[in-house]
């Protein structure tokens, strides 16, 4: 027996994205699919999640914006004997406009439990202008073995975009995100390896709107599975991923240096041809 769901959702605000980013709107586009097979002792699971968002602000009185755009797509499959997987990672595209010292950081840990049998995939990225941060991203994604024999399938979603006030009011409201974890992870990592508290985000003179972006996915089939992902223009708590040291101390984690990230001496790492896209597979 055989079961497949995918579920697939889009969500629009204003028009569609220009060529470059537009200095006078928001524009957010999301969508996720994500498909389950369940059967002859094994299940496999399919995700795919890609994202736009154009954010204007102002610096130094001045119009400004930077429009990012993300894509991941993890496949795994479990049976009796086989534990497999590949997740693939485009490199976060950005462009900017009137933003001084622009950059995007990415920086990504594989954290494994082996009393669990799971595995998370933490990713944290950075749109930056100097040291300060314009924009916040986490994502995890994290699968473990379940009963095989299961032809149960549970899904959950829970979706946010917030802006202006709505937003603040969250922000306020100290309201835990689906990938706080992931912060959490990482300034527990940073404090780790240099013995530090967080930088605390300079303040300077932009101004920019304020936005909340929220998915969760868990799935409890032949494979459990949770997919979180947060975007803030907001950040508090969570470390500053554009400071110099920040940036020093875990250079070995940015997305680009996966030669020397410890965290994936057990996968198997390939850079597409022709493109950026980064595949890390495991079995």
């Amino acid at each position: 027996m055989k079961t497949l769901m995918i579920l697939s959702f889009s969500l629009f605000i204003t028009a569609p994205l220009h060529a470059a980013c537009n200095t006078g709107a928001i524009v957010y586009k999301k969508q996720t699919t994500y498909g389950i097979s369940i059967g002859g002792g094994g299940a496999k699971s399919e995700w795919g999640d890609s994202s736009s968002i154009n954010v204007p602000l102002t610096i130094n009185g001045q119009q400004a914006c930077f429009r990012k755009k993300t894509k991941f797509t993890l496949k795994a499959e479990n049976s009796q004997n086989v534990d497999e997987g590949k997740i693939t990672i485009s490199p976060m595209k950005t462009e900017y406009e009137n933003i001084p010292e622009p950059s995007t950081r990415q920086y990504l840990f594989v954290e494994k439990n082996a009393e669990k049998i799971s595995t998370k995939f933490h990713i944290m990225s950075f749109i930056c202008s100097g040291e300060i941060p314009l924009s916040i991203e986490a994502t995890s994604d994290s699968y473990a073995k379940v009963l095989q024999n299961s032809s149960q399938v549970n899904v959950s979603v829970t979706t946010v975009f917030a802006t202006g006030q709505a937003a603040e009011n969250l922000n306020k409201a100290k309201i835990k995100y689906a990938a706080s974890e992931t912060f959490s992870f990482f300034s527990k990592l940073y404090k780790e390896k240099t013995l530090k508290e967080l930088d605390a985000i300079p303040c300077c003179g932009q101004k920019i709107p304020s936005i909340i972006s929220d998915t969760s996915i868990t799935a409890l089939s032949g494979i459990e599975r949770t997919i979180a992902s947060s975007f803030t223009t907001m950040g508090s708590e969570v470390p500053n991923g554009c400071s110099k040291d920040f940036m020093s101390s875990m250079e070995s984690y940015l997305l680009e240096n996966f030669e020397n990230n410890d965290s994936l001496k057990d996968y198997k790492v390939k850079k597409k041809f022709f493109s950026d896209d980064l595949s890390f597979e495991w079995k």
